[in-house]
């Protein structure tokens, strides 16, 4: 009948299927079985044994009836389609690489089990959205500080296929796994159908990580340490897993800090340090030791500390000290008012003027 924004609606004819997907087909086989048909569509060519299912269609509104069901498939498949079940976590890991992820889309296989049925394409809807797509989260953060990652989880419709239609409470989750493959931290959201989960504290380590997403038939605290129990586990379609960078609260990636210090004599008795802030303005201090002492050691007499300071945002800001010793080596470090200490490098020589 016709082809709008993508939706055909019936009587459907080899032309209208063309025209959704793009395509030039000449017979109904070709259509039936298109690597350009969009499996998130409800309506679709399925594997069914059955040649006609006109029963199921209601002729005074055109559209297929409240109980139909042919397009279901066979063998416990939901619009054609069986996700990727385990119970193995190591499973989801070898499936999870970004489209369909273990997941089967069952087409027509033009024999008595699966004959091709032009009629399928009624309702189809090439623009229909994946149930799942677009994960990502926190790529770089401090070890002990929040975690947070999350997909678009497609909200059930007349057209397309969502997480919803499969009948079962599935809830979305994601694990931090090492390089070995080992799961180091897990959970999954508190809410049936959310799409998002949060890591408070997240003291993994400093090092590289891998964040896989997943679907869980439970709903699964955030936890430290790989999962205590045998979960069924489902593949997320359409999700990738992303590299996370874990590194010390004091990277400037992360504080957007920099500093750097002169001394301003040939005795070393006086030095300034530059701090250059690239984020917002923050407040901190300055603190110069003798090398080998931590920040927070007792200060010494010959020790500094430059009391509250503010870090404009976008902008150097500096401070002098005075009365150092020449006795000994001093390394200086940022420490911002949120915990954050960022060392100063390397005490640079003073240049006299020529």
């Amino acid at each position: 009948m016709s082809v709008n924004n993508g939706l055909i609606t019936a009587p459907v004819s080899l032309a209208d299927v063309n025209k959704a997907l793009g395509t030039t087909h000449t017979v109904v086989n070709a259509a039936c079985v298109d690597e350009h048909i969009n499996i998130w569509s409800k309506y679709k060519p399925v594997k069914l044994s059955a040649i006609l299912t006109t029963d199921q269609w209601d002729y005074s509104t055109n559209k297929w009836k409240d109980n139909a069901n042919w397009f279901q498939g066979l063998d416990g498949a939901v619009c054609g389609l069986l996700p990727y079940k385990t119970s193995v976590f190591a499973d989801v890991i070898a499936n999870t690489k970004g489209g369909m992820n273990g997941w089967i889309y069952q087409r027509p296989t033009g024999d008595a089990a699966g004959p091709y049925r032009l009629q399928d394409f009624a309702g189809y809807n090439h623009n229909a959205t994946p149930a799942c797509e677009a994960f990502a989260g926190v790529e770089k953060m401090a070890n002990g500080g929040t975690f947070a990652a999350g997909c678009a989880i497609a909200v059930s419709g007349s057209y397309n296929v969502s997480l919803a239609d499969f009948g079962t409470q599935v809830y979305f989750g994601v694990a931090i796994c090492n390089s070995n493959g080992g799961v180091v931290y897990h959970g999954t959201d508190s809410t049936a159908g959310g799409s998002s989960v949060q890591f408070d504290k997240c003291g993994i380590g400093n090092g590289s990580y891998t964040a896989y997403p997943f679907l869980c038939t439970e709903k699964i605290t955030p936890t430290l340490g790989s999962f205590s129990k045998s979960y069924t586990f489902w593949t997320a379609p359409n999700l990738s897993p992303y590299k996370l960078v874990v590194t010390s609260s004091s990277d400037p990636a992360l504080t957007g800090i920099t500093a750097s210090g002169m001394w301003l004599d040939k005795n070393h008795t006086s030095l300034r340090v530059t701090v250059r802030n690239t984020k917002t303005t923050q407040t901190g201090r300055i603190v110069v030791k003798r090398v080998g002492r931590k920040w927070s050691d007792p200060q010494l007499t010959d020790e500094k500390s430059s009391g509250t300071l503010t870090f404009t945002g976008n902008g150097n800001t500096t401070h002098t000290f005075t009365g150092m010793s020449n006795s000994y080596n001093y390394q200086a470090f940022v420490v911002l008012s949120g915990g954050q200490v960022v060392p100063v490098g390397m005490m640079e020589d003073f240049q006299p003027q020529l």
